[in-house]
């Protein structure tokens, strides 16, 4: 029995679907149904025994394949008409991300300075009534060229002494090779300090209580005595001025016997490996702070502290020269005869060593010095010098020199005398600093010598603290 099978696949976009229809025709001899109508060419392939297959896909637009393949007649089949909704394919968003910001290295973290508030502290107008007369008052004694300690009798300035000893360190500031060093960060917090298996015999309050700056770093010092003497052992404290300038001077005076004061200028020569090997000698360490000196020819080095700078100015270069190394007690003048004179000036330096917690050694380049009164009004442990060794780099009269310091120190209990890392110099200390205490003298570093007080409420510092 003849068959005839025409199968139409038709595909119809309606919106994102796709709709195939399939439709199967099988006219038969007894079966019902519309009798399908072929062309020509159709019967005769049927009349062979060909079935005729067409196949009809929409998209792609009107592309027909026909397909005649022949094969075994099928038998009877009833008409199946099947529709299939084919899903759509998703949508899928063409979006270009913008690429990542490229992360920015860390920045190196800025050097924290203390602040210096700065404030105006102008001399008092004429009319100031009381304080004005008190100013004058402060202002004639110091004519005198004497300064009073907070103990003991006043010491009267040899004027000549002072000025030459600003002239030898204008030279040794001249012949110097300098080069800046690296600025340095400040000292590290201290660090808590804990109670050990005997804190039942300690004072809680004293752990409790952070040191002072000057006393973090201050130096050893030897037994002052046994406390069963008659009498305690005479301190001699021994300080040497413009060290940084000579790398060879500066390594012979730390192989002295310890403690050796070390007043380092900051705009010396590798600061830091020199206050390393120091402070691990055993000595102490203190800045040579550079200031203006009477003598016009007198050149006090770079970044010095000169009167009639403006209020901020000043202060700048006092956080620069601080800032120079680390690991240092306090400071000392450098020249500063004129300088040192000026209360104006002097109160912003006693304001940075206030908020750093540092002492100052008051070498007394001139009779007129304000430091050593300004350091007991703001409550800087202070004290003063008595002796220069070296103005005369004659080893005679430095052997002399350092006899003096010892007749001052059996007088009133101790002495400071101040000198210069010379080779005349270094050598008497080589042979005179072993025999002290056979003297009855023991060596101190200047920490152990400075008064403490409170601040005084002057008519200079009241209402100014902090300043």
């Amino acid at each position: 029995m003849t068959k005839a099978l025409l199968v139409a696949v038709a595909g119809f976009a309606a919106g994102l679907g796709v709709t195939t229809a399939l439709t199967f025709t099988l006219p038969g001899p007894n079966g019902g149904g519309p009798q399908a109508t072929a062309s020509p060419v159709t019967k005769a392939m049927m009349a062979n025994g060909f079935v005729e297959q067409r196949i009809a896909l929409t998209p792609p637009p009107a592309e027909t394949v026909t397909q005649t393949v022949k094969q075994e007649a099928p038998p009877p089949a009833v008409a199946v008409a099947v529709a299939v909704k084919i899903p759509p394919a998703p949508i899928v968003a063409n979006v270009t991300e913008p690429a990542p910001a490229p992360k920015a290295d860390p920045a190196i973290r800025a050097v924290e300075q203390p602040a210096i508030v700065t404030a105006n502290l102008a001399p008092p107008a004429p009319d100031a009534g009381p304080v004005a007369a008190v100013e004058a008052e402060a202002e004639a004694e110091d004519e005198a060229d004497v300064v009073q300690p907070v103990s003991g009798p006043a010491i009267a300035i040899d004027v000549a002494a002072a000025e030459r000893h600003e002239q030898i360190e204008h030279e040794n500031v001249r012949l110097a090779n300098l080069t800046a060093p690296p600025v340095l960060p400040p000292a590290p917090p201290p660090l808590p300090q804990v109670a050990t298996a005997r804190s039942d015999a300690l004072d809680v309050s004293r752990l409790s209580a952070p040191r002072p700056t000057w006393k973090r770093f201050a130096a050893l010092s030897p037994g002052i005595g046994d406390p069963a003497q008659i009498s305690p052992l005479v301190k001699v404290a021994i300080v040497l001025d413009d060290m940084g300038l000579s790398q060879f001077r500066s390594d012979r005076a730390i192989a002295l016997p310890r403690p050796i004061t070390l007043a380092v200028l900051p705009y010396g020569n590798h600061l830091a490996g020199l206050v390393a090997r120091a402070r691990t000698a055993g000595h102490e360490i203190l800045v040579h702070l550079p200031m203006e000196p009477k003598a016009a020819d007198a050149d006090p080095g770079p970044n010095a502290l000169l009167t009639g700078l403006p209020i901020a100015e000043l202060d700048r270069r006092i956080a620069a020269n601080l800032a120079r190394l680390d690991g240092y007690v306090g400071i000392n003048n450098h020249m500063g005869s004129l300088f040192t004179a000026s209360a104006r000036e002097m109160r912003r330096v006693m304001a940075a060593l206030q908020s750093r917690q540092l002492l100052f050694l008051d070498s007394l380049t001139t009779g007129k010095s304000t430091g050593h009164r300004l350091a007991r009004e703001y409550g800087i442990p202070t004290v003063v010098r008595d002796v220069f060794l070296d103005n005369d780099r004659n080893p005679e009269k430095i052997r002399q020199q350092l006899e003096m310091t010892v007749a001052t120190a059996r007088r009133h209990g101790q002495a400071i005398a101040i000198g210069h890392p010379y080779p005349e110099t270094l050598s008497a200390l080589e042979g005179w600093l072993p025999g002290l205490r056979a003297r009855g003298l023991v060596l101190v570093p200047i920490s152990a010598l400075v008064e403490e007080s409170a601040p005084v409420q002057s008519k200079h510092y009241a209402g100014r603290q902090g300043q």
